[in-house]
């Protein structure tokens, strides 16, 4: 199982010229994969600040059989696609936005925080070609935060 995000790190562009991403700052993106077993980055991938956090998708080792999570940031179907192509799989909390059609209903134990669990296809027309295969959609609700 492995958590993947970016942080940026602010540099002094007296020093760092080549990694200017304002006007008067410097600054790289450090992308992690990291390995939730081992507690150990996986996998570092580094760029220039200004690019986009999904375009390190492309460049992760993904691994049969494993789970990678992600946040709201990383939400592109045609990315989240090839995981499932390399017959892994992935965790990421959709934008409110979410066109979803559920075709089966599959059976949830409230009292663990899951209120729906539902197996179906994305149904916008650009998401849609992107993510042909059905997807799960699982609705989890957290007492100690009320989200």
């Amino acid at each position: 199982m492995y958590a993947f995000d970016s942080s940026t790190i602010d540099l002094c562009l007296n020093v760092f010229w080549w990694a200017k991403f304002r006007k008067t700052k410097a600054g790289i993106k450090l992308n992690t994969l990291y390995d939730i077993t081992t507690q150990i980055p996986a996998f570092i991938h580094i760029t220039n600040a200004p690019v986009n956090d999904v375009n390190a998708m492309d460049v992760i080792p993904y691994e049969s059989e494993a789970y990678y999570i992600f946040d709201r940031g990383y939400v592109d179907y045609k990315r989240l696609y090839n995981i499932t192509k390399h017959t892994a799989y992935f965790v990421i909390r959709a934008k409110k936005n979410l066109q979803f059609q559920y075709t089966q209903m599959n059976p949830v134990n409230e009292r663990n925080g899951v209120m729906s669990d539902q197996t179906g296809k994305l149904t916008g027309f650009y998401i849609a070609k992107h993510y042909p295969e059905d997807i799960r959609k699982v609705v989890y609700y957290d007492k100690e935060t009320n989200r």
